[in-house]
């Protein structure tokens, strides 16, 4: 009995679903650890100015806690515009400083991401030849530590192949919308950190 399009399709789209859910748990895990694992003093940093934001929008805050947080800030310098530090400080403000919250923001973008690589993978060669592609970006095991940790890059990284996607998919139908979208998503990538801007200008 051979395979139907339509059983090779919900065949490929559960695998997605599953890769998916896999990218997710692996990233989540021990969500709630001091952020060691990676990188440690960059996400102190990051952690730091997160926590000046915060209580800098936080109505409660005293003048004090206001200054001894914009003071730790100050004090590990400024290396990019502060895009995810902003995003995880405003949604402290729902949940209270937690660093899961970085971890759940990082996750999701990077899933987002991992959505935008398969379907430009399954565009250009098949559906099977994009799932490849998309677990080596899921879990090979460094991919894993470094979009789990609270700095640029993962939304850096997240944003340059979303904007690669809509610039394939710009190439295919040549209207306004895709052009437009390619611009606002790798214009994230390079403002988020400029060093992915040599990557932008060789896919453009």
């Amino acid at each position: 009995m051979t395979n139907t399009p339509l059983s090779q399709t919900r065949s490929w789209f559960v695998t997605l679903i599953i890769l998916l859910t896999l990218g997710g748990f692996l990233r989540l895990l021990d969500i709630t650890d001091p952020p060691l694992d990676f990188h440690p003093s960059r996400q102190l940093r990051n952690s730091l100015v997160a926590r000046d934001i915060y209580y800098s929008i936080l109505p409660s805050a005293t003048t004090e806690q206001r200054d001894l947080a914009a003071s730790f800030a100050r004090s590990v310098g400024k290396y990019e515009p502060p895009v995810i530090e902003s995003i995880v400080a405003y949604t402290y403000l729902i949940t209270g400083e937690n660093i899961a919250v970085a971890r759940v923001w990082v996750t999701f973008f990077w899933l987002a991401a991992g959505v935008a690589l398969f379907d430009l993978m399954r565009r250009a060669t098949s559906p099977w030849a994009a799932l490849i592609a998309l677990a080596f970006y899921l879990v090979l095991p460094f991919s894993v530590q470094a979009s789990r940790s609270f700095q640029p890059d993962p939304l850096m990284t997240s944003s340059f192949v979303i904007g690669i996607y809509f610039l394939y998919r710009w190439s295919e139908e040549q209207t306004w919308k895709w052009a437009l979208l390619a611009g606002v998503f790798l214009g994230l990538a390079t403002f988020v950190k400029i060093v992915i801007a040599f990557f932008v200008g060789a896919a453009a």
